[in-house]
């Protein structure tokens, strides 16, 4: 009797019928409904701090605190690129070895930057990024490098937020990592995780045996994307010379 009072139900003490189903409790539904919502931010929390603890962050220094906030970020920004999380940790060892801080234009050709994208649908901009590489000679198999971008992009949207996208992939295609970057006058739907169009992209190809720069490269991205007044210049660029510059300023 104590317990359906105290949630909500109603008992008579004279009947010998079963209590009444409680009420329903405005109060407590709200705050389960709360509870359901909060559930992912709660599973991305917990998450991150396995990662923390599986790869032992605590001995990391120098260009890998760059990864470390990298991390963070994307798992409490939404970006939920589980692969790139699973990948980290199944080559912890090699990343490590590897990791420091990356300088982009160090991987960057000059040639390799396209400004304006002429296309403004996803999978077109990314074929203009990819047959920008190939005209610098720097595939052995085109085909293999834009298939394998495309196919990591249908598998989850590489739209960061904030009007940035970083398609990527690793394939045989390459025999070190390589970079391009674009910026669209248009705005490109990418199906970001903020829902927003995207006018900056950064593409990555690197060879399947080459993890760490690969990681490194997108924590390199991450870390010069987050000056809000850089991502602004680099929307706002007449020529890939000035993207090129821009890039090297932000990094010196």
């Amino acid at each position: 009797a104590a317990f359906y009072a105290a949630s909500g139900g109603e008992y008579n003490p004279k009947s010998n019928s079963k209590p009444i189903k409680p009420k329903t409790n405005p109060i407590q539904t709200q705050f389960v409904d709360r509870a359901k919502i909060n559930l992912f931010a709660w599973i991305r929390s917990i998450t991150i701090v396995l990662i923390m603890l599986l790869a032992d962050f605590t001995t990391l220094k120098g260009g890998h605190f760059q990864t470390k906030r990298w991390l963070f970020q994307q798992v409490h920004c939404n970006c939920t690129d589980i692969q790139i999380y699973y990948e980290l940790i199944m080559n912890w060892n090699e990343v490590c070895w590897t990791l420091t801080d990356m300088i982009l234009t160090q991987i960057l050709q000059p040639n390799c930057v396209k400004v304006p994208v002429q296309n403004n649908e996803k999978e077109a901009a990314i074929t203009e990024l990819i047959d920008l590489l190939d005209t610098n000679g720097l595939f052995s198999d085109r085909d293999v490098a834009l298939e394998a971008v495309l196919t990591r992009e249908r598998v989850r949207s590489t739209g960061t937020g904030a009007g940035i996208a970083i398609p990527h992939c690793k394939c045989n295609a390459v025999k070190e990592l390589i970079m391009a970057i674009g910026i669209a006058n248009e705005p490109i739907e990418f199906d970001s995780v903020d829902g927003k169009p995207v006018k900056i992209l950064f593409l990555l190809v690197s060879p399947i045996d080459q993890t760490g720069p690969h990681i490194q490269a997108l924590a390199g991205i991450s870390r010069v994307m987050l000056n809000e007044e850089f991502r602004q210049k680099l929307e706002q660029a007449a020529s890939a010379d000035e993207v090129y510059t821009l890039l090297d300023e932000i990094e010196s």
